[in-house]
């Protein structure tokens, strides 16, 4: 039929896509410990939708999810914790004087864009890659210095977010997916101008045995 081929008509399947995956997302999140491997999962699906166009979305979360509970959900905690370490910094710099008071906030400052632009990164290498936490720390790096003012202006981008989230709550049910889809071709990109080696490291290109184990619950 034309109107499944018509241009309309694919927008709006990838729209419901992207709505219903944020929605999964969220109701998965609500006992707030659950939010890093929902996160994770959610870069899970995306890159089941990369292997196979016709995916879905409920199989490929939660065969995700269940893949990388424990390793998402202890870098996830760990990652947090630094997180509200420096927020709470950056309380800190507002009641500070002196001479220390411009130094210490532009130090804060810094690691503040250093974490979010590793951020970026880190949730898709989690959804794609088989290392350690310091390995996933480590290539988050490699992956920002790769394509650096990509990655800055996404860093920018995604504070912005946060602030806009902040202010308007609702604006995660709209934007939640297609900024992570954004942040996961970011990394695909990134990926891409990897050497192979460390490339097959970050998204290894041959199906491991836990990938095959994960594909298989996606298609039961």
């Amino acid at each position: 039929m034309k109107i499944i081929d018509s241009r309309f008509y694919r927008w709006a399947d990838t729209a419901t896509n992207f709505f219903l995956l944020t929605l999964l997302w969220l109701i998965v999140s609500i006992p707030i410990v659950t939010f890093f491997p929902a996160t994770t999962a959610m870069f899970g699906v995306f890159r089941a939708w990369e292997d196979n166009e016709g995916a879905g979305i409920v199989g490929p979360f939660f065969a995700a999810f269940r893949a990388r509970l424990l390793q998402s959900l202890l870098v996830g905690i760990v990652w947090a914790i630094i997180g509200g370490i420096l927020l709470v910094d950056i309380f800190a710099t507002r009641n500070m004087t002196g001479l220390i008071a411009t130094p210490f906030f532009i130090a804060t400052l810094s690691l503040t864009l250093f974490y979010t632009m590793l951020t970026i990164y880190v949730y898709p290498i989690l959804a794609n890659a088989r290392t350690s936490a310091l390995g996933m720390i480590k290539n988050a790096f490699l992956l920002s210095l790769s394509q650096p003012l990509l990655s800055l202006i996404a860093t920018f981008g995604l504070l912005l977010f946060a602030i806009a989230l902040w202010i308007f709550p609702f604006v995660i049910v709209i934007f939640g997916s297609p900024i992570a889809y954004g942040m996961n071709a970011l990394f695909n990109r990134a990926v891409d101008r990897f050497p192979s080696a460390t490339a097959d490291e970050v998204r290894p290109a041959e199906r491991t045995a836990e990938d095959d184990a994960e594909q298989d619950e996606v298609s039961r």
